[in-house]
């Protein structure tokens, strides 16, 4: 049996390694992905009252925005939650730093944050009749793609 000793802890640092290895290799590959799609939530923050609206063109949502903001003057920070052409969109507006951020997310997970600085009652108008918050002369929208 010495004479195989040699050969036998061989055999078997070898089959160690190559089940070790053989592990690692495994445990790179991670999880299998959902066959959902991925996403990003955000969520409203503090302060806000939001109300659900429903599905919306992004013309009556303007249209509901200003209206919340006129029968609840005692809030500074208001939205609403809609659906618009299957995409799940928040429309919030904070009434004291004259901000309007609209988030959606589409059917492909994707967020698209759009946030509006100043002239909040000029932009609402001007979406009510365009659907956009987007003004000539006004300073265009900050966005971003939030992605999974």
């Amino acid at each position: 049996m010495p004479k195989y000793s040699g050969t036998l802890i061989a055999i078997a640092l070898l089959v160690l390694g190559l089940y070790a290895g053989g592990q690692y290799y495994l445990s790179q590959l991670g999880k299998t992905k959902s066959a959902e799609p991925g996403s990003v939530e955000k969520s409203v923050p503090a302060g806000y009252v939001v109300v659900n609206r429903g599905e919306l063109t992004h013309e009556a949502a303007a249209v509901s925005l200003r209206r919340l903001l006129d029968q609840r003057s005692s809030f500074d920070k208001l939205g609403i939650h809609y659906t618009a052409n299957g995409a799940d969109v928040h429309l919030i507006a904070d009434r004291k730093a004259e901000v309007i951020e609209r988030w959606s997310a589409g059917p492909g997970g994707t967020l698209v944050d759009s946030v509006w600085r100043g002239n909040l009652d000029q932009r609402i108008a001007w979406a009510r009749k365009h659907g956009d918050f987007t003004v000539p002369d006004l300073p265009p929208p900050e966005m971003r793609n939030l992605y999974h």
